[in-house]
């Protein structure tokens, strides 16, 4: 139940600048961190733990932050355009709000921290009115300690402080009563009114109050609830996975499907973790395959490729978007086709029965060439002119991943085709066509609730997850960059550096041992 004399301020105008491109036309606080806005997530904890009221100070995108909140019902939202959030610092920031705060208990957060919605319902449930939220035992050198005297009081809060005399971590969680909020705002108009600087941190008035002995605030332990202050992009991966949704014992799945290039590898390159958390799927029992879109090559390429990798695989485990493809022109009874790919592409068609002409045909098929010669590519487009001729792809990606960066794939030779004929694809099959899983479920009676796809690529294994409604996990160890996720309709479950990542995460395989960079 909420208290109505309850109150807190969120200060959030800064822009961020170490999450460059992702806050160049985004508020920092409304970043989202596995899916949910940091902003979401404060006022979520702020309603759970009875705050009536909220007052945020926004600056750099300020008006989304008011329409954000405009969606909001409980707490109640009053935002404060801090206009001159460029020229100040955020002890401006609250200077703004003296009017309301000023004499009165409230709470006080930075708005780039992401915390756990239980974390100000157990602060507030310490039996103290006057306390900072720390980690104890932390001593992360950017961020700012506090030093506690022998009588449990914090007497210092500084980024300086030395581990041998430092409690732990702030984070960034303050509550002060209507005494000491009266004593704060007044150092706060000392620096502001009197000594003309407005480009200050907050933490400068409350070091003074403190070591002044002016104020006697508490440490409260934040006891092992999540949280993460979000400056850099490593952070936001840190967050990114604390905050997940993902079941990551993976004790809710019968299936995981995991996608090849760029997420087990770039080029031949395994990517760190990929063998271990591969080991762990065969030690636990889960059933597991290997998927790509790549149809360059065939099985037993793959197969061979990853066993280099020390990675075990059998022929029925790799899936291929070329399956799909033969299995709809077997379908279709087309037995010649003229195929724009690679001589394992070609076998892998004539493998199924599938023969490839240049007289004849009853269809273009089209694979990602890596041998593509200026003749394939005129004879194709001499057929694609003539009426009524089908046109499939066995995929769409518009890049492959590769060690040294992203390269053409198929995408790019469907729209030299659409340049040169006017034609797109009749069918493209591969992720994320539902089809290129649905015989493996079918096959092992699993339904996609029970399945988990782990992949790099949003527009392919995102959508493949989202159109067959299974869990999507994406790794930015490929194509997708963290920016990107922040304009996709479907959020993934979770969103990971890599497979390392994942395995630290699911099987708490780490242990103080380094699992590689990834």
């Amino acid at each position: 139940m909420q208290d109505e004399n309850s109150l807190a301020v969120i200060l959030a105008a800064g822009v961020g600048s170490r999450l460059l491109p992702l806050t160049e036309s985004r508020a920092k606080c409304l970043v989202s961190v596995a899916g949910i806005p940091i902003l979401g997530r404060q006022l979520a904890a702020l309603k759970k733990a009875g705050i009536a009221e909220v007052t945020i100070v926004a600056g750099h995108c300020a008006q989304d932050v008011i329409e954000y909140c405009r969606t909001i019902s409980e707490p109640r939202v009053t935002v404060i355009d801090n206009v001159e959030f460029r020229e100040t610092n955020n002890m401006y920031s609250l200077y703004l709000t003296r009017e309301k705060m000023e004499g009165r208990h409230f709470l006080l957060l930075n708005g780039d921290v992401a915390i756990r919605d239980d974390v100000i319902v157990n602060a507030r449930s310490s039996g103290h009115t006057d306390f900072i939220v720390a980690e104890k035992g932390n001593h992360n050198l950017e961020s700012m300690k506090i030093q506690v005297d022998q009588d449990g009081f914090i007497r210092d809060i500084s980024k300086c402080l030395k581990e041998e005399v430092s409690y732990g971590t702030s984070i960034d969680l303050y509550s002060f009563s209507a005494q000491s909020s009266t004593i704060l705002f007044a150092e706060i108009r000392n620096i502001i009114e009197g000594v003309k600087d407005r480009n200050q941190w907050t933490e400068v008035a409350l070091r003074n109050i403190l070591t002044s002995g002016k104020v006697s605030l508490r440490p409260v332990d934040v006891d092992g609830g999540a949280w993460v202050e979000v400056d850099n992009f490593e952070d936001l991966a840190e967050a990114d996975e604390k905050f997940s949704a993902l079941d990551y014992s993976l004790e809710s799945y019968r299936a995981i499907f995991i996608d090849l290039d760029g997420t087990v590898y770039l080029g031949n390159t395994p990517i760190p973790g990929a063998k271990e958390f591969v080991s762990y799927l065969h030690e636990k029992d889960i059933r597991h395959f290997f998927i790509s879109n790549n149809s360059s090559h065939g099985k037993d390429h793959y197969r061979t490729k990853l066993q280099h990798m020390g990675i075990s695989a059998v022929a029925d485990e790799i899936i291929l978007s070329t399956d799909s493809l033969i299995t709809n022109l077997l379908t279709q009874n087309i037995r010649k086709v003229f195929a724009v790919g690679t001589r394992d592409f070609v076998n892998e068609l004539h493998s199924k029965g599938i023969e490839c002409v240049e007289e004849g045909a009853q269809a273009v098929v089209l694979g990602y060439d890596t041998e593509l010669t200026y003749e394939k590519l005129k004879i194709a487009c001499l057929l694609l002119q003539q009426p009524g001729m089908p046109y499939l792809a066995s995929h769409c990606d518009i890049v492959c991943p590769t060690e040294k960066g992203p390269i053409p794939d198929i995408g790019c030779i469907i729209a030299l085709f659409e340049a040169a004929t006017g034609r797109r694809p009749d069918v493209v099959f591969g992720k994320p066509d539902p089809s290129v899983i649905k015989d493996a479920l079918e096959r092992y009676g699993i339904t996609p609730e029970e399945t988990l796809l782990i992949g790099d690529r949003v527009y392919t294994d995102g959508l493949l997850a989202h159109r067959s409604g299974c869990d999507f996990a994406c790794v930015l160890s490929g194509e997708t960059d963290r920016p990107t996720l922040e304009t996709v309709a479907q959020p993934p479950k979770a969103i990971l550096k890599s497979l390392n990542s994942f395995l630290r995460e699911s099987c708490g395989l780490s242990n103080g041992k380094a699992l590689g960079n990834g």
